[in-house]
């Protein structure tokens, strides 16, 4: 039998075999994608998952069920465990919330124009060997490895053990394709065992966004069996689920405007507080008219996108040439038209995370009619500065409020 793209099909008529899977076979090893990661119950890991937030994993719900608690590392050996579990209620999708923030994350790709791209896959799970005729499974969990497919068919379908919109493609080479639509690419793959939940991306104007969650491997009904050639397998198709995803992540706001009304700028500009990468606003301190005022003090504007919110946060991460060097965070009320303080801490010299959250009356902070947000930052020495001028730097400033 074979796949009609253009119609509706049923699970039991096409798939004689459906099994959660997900290690890349054969696959090529990488020490690339540094934000997706192993995951596991504490006791190891034995899956994947992707950051795709400062707080926020994604991986397969069938990777998280069961288990109370995860833990998550990077290839770098850090280390993260969830203080929240988000099942989605019948698909094979889940959310972890950890407590750190990650040094990085990926965006999902949200479009829904899957169909026919070519996808790169990531995953730690078992390899596969070539004997001339057959694959046959092999290897163990824990090396990273990458493959590339492209997407056949894209179909919600509930296999029984596992349901979701699925990213479905087939394993071509040897003269095999099952879908007619194309033949092996370059490092063709598929999956096999013990990576369910790492993701596969695609890439949109430059840039590689996660589009995929390792779920299942199968066949097609009397089809050749995975791994063989010909076989297929499924992901989650991630952007499917934006509308779950939004009502437990919160929205990351970043600034759209800056203002300098105390200092000056030593180098840097407003898209280095994005993200946290070691690129800086770097500021010094700038003449002032009282003792009290802060030498540096920038104000930031951003667009939230509700106007009334249960929770509101905002990150700052920074550094300074003192540990004598005060930082304070002071969001604008909107109902008061005056700022409040939330966070005063000293500078450390290395970058650290300041993270104020608002769960008290948070929709103050927004505009009830445009949706802007405001923070005000400032630093002030502390006692008399050696070094002079001593030097603040800004490594990431957002917001994220709860839809």
């Amino acid at each position: 039998m074979r796949l009609n793209h253009r119609y509706a099909i049923a699970a039991t008529a096409v798939f004689g075999l459906a099994m959660v899977a997900a290690a890349i076979v054969p696959g090529v090893e990488t020490t690339g994608w540094p934000w997706v990661g192993k995951i596991g119950p504490l006791s190891g890991y034995n899956t994947g998952a992707v950051a795709v937030g400062d707080h926020w994993l994604l991986t397969a719900r069938h990777v998280t069920s069961g288990n109370e608690q995860m833990r998550f590392q990077l290839d770098s050996g850090l280390t993260y465990d969830s203080i929240a579990i988000y099942e989605h209620p019948t698909d094979d999708i889940s959310l972890v919330q950890v407590t750190q923030t990650f040094p990085g994350w990926y965006d999902i790709y949200w479009s829904t124009d899957q169909l026919g791209k070519t996808m790169e896959m990531v995953g730690y799970g078992v390899t596969g060997t070539w004997n001339g005729s057959s694959w046959t499974y092999s290897g163990s969990y824990g090396t990273k490895r990458r493959g590339r497919n492209r997407v056949s068919l894209v179909q919600y379908i509930n296999l029984g053990t596992l349901a979701g919109d699925w990213l479905i493609c087939d394993f071509d080479g040897n003269g095999v394709d099952s879908f007619g639509d194309g033949g092996p690419l370059t490092d063709e793959a598929t999956l096999g065992g013990l990576d369910s939940g790492a993701p596969s991306f695609i890439e949109q104007g430059g840039v590689w966004k996660v589009a995929g969650i390792h779920s299942w491997v199968g066949s097609e009904t009397g089809g050749p069996q995975p791994p063989q050639y010909g076989s297929l397998f499924g992901d989650i198709r991630v952007g499917t689920y934006r509308a779950w995803f939004d009502t437990i992540v919160p929205a990351e706001v970043l600034p759209t405007a800056m203002n300098l009304f105390r200092g000056q700028i030593i180098s840097g500009q407003l898209s280095d507080l994005y993200r946290s990468d070691d690129s800086r606003l770097v500021l010094r301190p700038g003449a002032v008219f009282s003792s009290a005022e802060s030498p540096i003090q920038l104000i930031l504007d951003g667009t939230s996108p509700v106007s009334s919110t249960a929770e509101l946060r905002f990150a700052m991460e920074s550094s300074a040439t003192s540990a004598t060097i005060s930082r304070k965070i002071e969001l604008f009320n909107f109902q008061s038209s005056a700022y409040q303080t939330f966070s005063t801490t000293p500078a450390t010299t290395g970058d650290s995370v300041t993270e104020v959250i608002v769960t008290s009356n948070p929709s103050r902070f927004i505009h009830p009619l445009n949706r802007t947000v405001r923070a005000r930052i400032s630093a002030r020495a502390t006692s008399a500065q050696f070094a002079y001028p001593w030097l603040f730097r800004l490594d990431r400033a957002v917001w994220n409020i709860r839809r």
